[in-house]
């Protein structure tokens, strides 16, 4: 069986401006430590391949990480 995964994700408009702002926060960080900045994309993405890492089910069915 094939399960098929999404290649697009719709991020609502709260969620957007956090990530938005997180990402300014990261790359003025990144820049004092004479870093090359990165794009919103990548943030989002490191986002989800380390929130995947930790996320679980709690006891009463909640998502937690």
């Amino acid at each position: 069986m094939v399960i098929k995964m999404i290649k697009m994700l719709r991020i609502k408009d709260v969620p957007r401006e956090k990530l938005r702002k997180k990402s300014i926060e990261i790359n003025k960080i990144l820049i004092s430590l004479n870093r090359k900045p990165m794009k919103d994309s990548e943030i989002a993405h490191k986002i989800l391949d380390i929130g995947i890492k930790s996320i679980f089910v709690n006891k009463y069915g909640e998502l937690e990480m």
